[in-house]
Formats: C-alpha cells, sequence, structure tokens
C-alpha cells in the first residue's frame, strides 16, 4: 500500500494497481501494468509518479499523473547493462535480477535491482541521442527488499540481514548495520530513528546520529 497526494495505491496478486480516493474511499482508477502479481509498488510524495515491479518478470512500469488525471502508463523494463530510450519510456537495463524494492523522490527513481540499488532520472530527455543519466550502488551481497530514501541518505536492506546507509549525494556507505539473523523485510524513518523489521520476528531501532542499535522489540 502506498499513500500519495491525497490517493491510497494498492498492487495485488490480481496483478492490477487500484487508485482509491482517501476521504470517500472510491475506487477512481484500475492499472494494468501486467499479467502477473505486484511485487513492489510506489509513488512519489505528489502522486505523478506511480511505479511497480512484477514478481515473475524483470520488467518496471512508470505511470505519469497530470494534474487529477488517470495516470499514463510508461514502460520501463530490463535486458542489460546501459540504460536506452524507447518511445514510451526509458528502458532501465539491469542483468542483475528481480525487482522488489523502490523508492520515488522527486524525479528520481529508486530502485532495488537484484543485490544492487539503482537510480534514474525519470525525467531524463526520451532522446536516442543522449541517454539518461543512471547509478548504480553495489554493496549488498544477497537480494535488495527494501529502501527508504530521505534528502541527505538511502537507506537500503534486504537477504543479507543488514541495513545499509548510504550518503546520497556522495553516493557512498556512511554505516552497516548488523544484528538481524534472517532477511530484513522493511525499513521506515521516524525522526531521529532508523526501523528495521525482519524475518527473525525482531524489529530493531537504531539512532541516526550514532548508527547504532538503541532498542530491540
Amino acid at each position: 500500500l502506498v499513500v500519495a497526494n491525497g490517493k491510497l495505491y494498492s498492487g495485488s496478486q490480481d496483478a492490477t494497481i487500484r487508485v482509491w480516493a482517501l476521504g470517500t474511499y472510491a475506487n477512481v482508477a484500475i492499472l494494468h501494468p501486467g499479467d502477473t502479481r505486484i511485487a513492489a509498488l510506489a509513488a512519489s510524495a505528489d502522486g505523478r509518479y506511480v511505479v511497480s515491479a512484477h514478481a515473475t518478470t524483470v520488467n518496471i512500469d512508470i505511470f505519469k499523473s497530470a494534474a487529477a488525471s488517470i495516470p499514463v502508463r510508461l514502460r520501463f523494463w530490463n535486458t542489460g547493462v546501459k540504460a536506452v530510450h524507447q518511445d514510451a519510456g526509458v528502458s532501465l537495463i539491469t542483468a542483475q535480477g528481480c525487482v522488489l524494492a523502490f523508492a520515488v523522490d522527486g524525479n528520481t527513481l529508486f530502485a532495488g535491482v537484484g543485490m544492487s540499488v539503482c537510480s534514474l532520472d525519470i525525467e531524463a530527455p526520451k532522446s536516442l541521442a543522449k541517454e539518461p543519466e543512471w547509478a548504480q550502488l553495489a554493496e549488498h551481497n544477497d537480494l535488495v527488499r527494501c529502501l527508504v530514501v530521505t534528502p541527505e541518505s538511502i537507506l537500503s536492506a534486504g537477504d543479507d540481514r543488514r541495513v545499509i546507509v548510504w550518503d546520497r549525494e556522495r553516493r557512498k556507505v556512511v554505516a552497516k548495520l548488523k544484528g538481524h539473523s534472517k532477511a530484513i523485510m522493511s525499513l521506515a524513518i521516524a525522526e531521529e530513528y532508523m526501523l528495521s523489521g525482519a524475518l527473525d520476528n525482531t524489529l530493531r531501532v537504531w539512532a541516526r546520529t550514532s548508527n547504532t542499535c538503541v532498542v530491540i522489540l
């Protein structure tokens, strides 16, 4: 589930994304990105972009909405090691595997692709003569399952049981937070704390200033 700009977005095993109006809870749109269940879903805070990935393919779909209109689909898919352009959008190309996590901040899409964190400027020119800026952060040694992005930092975690904190501007590792004994499935930031939830049935609370675990629930 994702909440953005007065709407709730839900991705389901029926391969659809439903858009609901908060307040009235009316279903205002149904998006059909593919024919397999939605594995990851994100939206920009202003509601301009909705991004989805599928459980059994390497496709990434981006829907763009103007004002209050129903989002229009832009197709993104993965096949290699560089970004290329298509008429309907920009292909995110990687040979590293499935997409299990997204975050959208402004015009920048962040995706957990296999064992890497990748980012792309969604508004990059769609000219065949110029490729968009494409960045890749490779520090995990297993699948990335969750991402959180702030103006200063990128947090990523997954099957290698570590939370990696990145400096967003320099694209460098700031800290590797260890302690979970099983895969980390969720991340969140609450004021001066970072939270990680894992399959070891624990929730760890980390201090952002010291990158140390202060509470285990």
